[in-house]
């Protein structure tokens, strides 16, 4: 039963970047990256967490659960050691310094899935033995964004947000 809905789950993530690739074919906008307000997660070292209710997210998904947030749906990308992994949380969660993280309510779907076209930016990475992205790194790059907002159904019902 697991097994099938996480098939469903991938099913879906399929099929909104299909519908992300059709929709920037025929109209779409572009949008600097400059603009997203990126931000940078924060350190916080693991002797100092407490378990608590909110995911804690590093650049390969969800490591932990902690006492405190630092976002809240928000878009999160690796830029540290898995770059290019892309994740969405509707709720309030804490971002690793691993991982940019841009808050957005209103255009998370387009948003999620153009970060995830674009594999969370991953062509801008340096470094051979730990990858990493600088937010000056990516500054300059543009996004395509679909006009409308129906991608934020396709990720609601995937449940990509985990």
């Amino acid at each position: 039963m697991i097994e099938n809905y996480e098939n469903q789950i991938n099913n879906l993530s399929t099929l909104g970047l299909q519908i992300y690739e059709q929709k920037i074919k025929y109209k779409h906008k572009e949008i600097k990256v400059s603009s997203l307000n990126i931000r940078y997660g924060v350190s916080i070292p693991a002797q100092k967490r407490i378990y608590g209710k909110y995911k804690l997210f590093a650049s390969n998904g969800i490591s932990d659960y902690i006492d405190k947030f630092n976002a809240e749906s928000a878009i999160i990308f690796g830029c540290r050691g898995s770059v290019g992994n892309t994740y969405y949380s509707k709720d309030k969660c804490f971002v690793l310094n691993t991982a940019f993280y841009i808050e957005n309510k209103t255009e998370y779907g387009n948003l999620y899935f153009a970060l995830k076209y674009e594999k969370g930016l991953s062509l801008y990475a340096t470094g051979a033995a730990q990858p990493q992205i600088t937010i000056n790194d990516v500054s300059k790059a543009i996004i395509k964004f679909p006009i409308d907002d129906e991608l934020n159904t396709i990720l609601d019902l995937s449940l990509i947000h985990i």
